[in-house]
């Protein structure tokens, strides 16, 4: 014969069959936990494809490029242009932003960042007093 199920207080499901045997009390609102878990398990597999994408397509600096890996500063930019094609642009008295560095032709951008790319108007050298300068748009930057 059919089960017969009577609900009880806070969904609870009480099945009881025939002939009459033990009673199984079962629980309805797990299916409820096992949807959120799936829905975070879901948002998680897709943040870690999204880290994962970002970091594959990042491209190292070629080795031409090398003269500028550093950290450099202006009067108003702070940069940091690291090997692995990554970097960090910060206007004065702004929050610093990470994002992908580009460097091609005599543009240097920051991928990401809401800024325009910055010219560069003289690749790095050693100045006359020692220090390593470059021009970018105009102004000298300064490497730490």
């Amino acid at each position: 014969m059919n089960p017969k199920n009577f609900r009880l207080l806070s969904g609870t499901v009480l099945v009881v069959s025939y002939p009459f045997t033990k009673p199984i009390a079962m629980n309805t609102q797990k299916s409820v936990g096992i949807r959120s878990r799936s829905k975070f398990a879901t948002l998680f597999f897709a943040v870690g494809c999204a880290l994962f994408f970002a970091v594959a397509c990042q491209k190292p600096l070629h080795d031409d490029q090398l003269k500028y890996i550093g950290s450099w500063g202006s009067d108003k930019f702070s940069l940091e242009i690291w090997k692995d094609g990554r970097g960090v642009y910060e206007k004065k008295n702004y929050s610093p932003y990470e994002c992908r560095v580009e460097i091609t032709g005599n543009q240097l951008k920051f991928k990401g960042s809401m800024h325009k790319p910055f010219t560069i108007t003289q690749d790095p050298y050693v100045d006359s007093d020692g220090f390593t300068v470059m021009i970018l748009d105009g102004e000298t930057f300064y490497k730490h």
